[in-house]
């Protein structure tokens, strides 16, 4: 669940006239990014919260969007290129066995903003991430739903 080019580009309007610009006629631009808000374990566990206040907070209070990826159709007309031909929005769900390491990696890729900024404490930190080791650990009946991936384009008339 990495964070995209998109959510940290500090000019995405300006990124996306570039592009048209370079784009031949008839070309397509191409773009991707997630919509985060979707990220989510079922049944929750008790200390899911711990995963939002962290993860949200760090993309908040270092002035990322969590919804970037549905803003992308206005940045295309912001940008003069006009809304996007075709749009889709996909998204996964899997076992927290199988994505709970990734889920685990995100969490500690930005603990130590968390931390920083006051968002955590190392004993709630440890306490998330213990219960998500043992939850993923099993055969049970925990799932993850992944960020949405919204994906957009535009061809460029020729």
């Amino acid at each position: 669940m990495p964070v995209s080019f998109w959510s940290i580009c500090p000019d995405p309007v300006g990124v996306l006239r570039k592009m048209h610009a370079a784009t031949r006629p008839g070309g397509l631009i191409v773009v991707q990014d997630y919509d985060f808000q979707t990220v989510d374990v079922n049944p929750p566990l008790a200390s899911w919260s711990e995963f939002g206040t962290v993860w949200f907070g760090v993309l908040e209070r270092t002035g990322k969007d969590k919804h970037f990826g549905r803003k992308l159709p206005l940045h295309f007309v912001e940008a003069g290129i006009g809304f996007p031909d075709a749009t889709d929005v996909s998204g996964r769900i899997g076992s927290l066995r199988q994505y709970g390491p990734a889920l685990e990696a995100v969490y500690r890729s930005v603990l130590p903003i968390a931390l920083n900024l006051g968002l955590t404490t190392q004993a709630d930190s440890q306490a998330f991430l213990d219960e998500l080791q043992q939850a993923g650990s099993g055969d049970g009946p925990f799932t993850l739903f992944w960020p949405l991936i919204v994906s957009l384009w535009k061809r460029k008339p020729g």
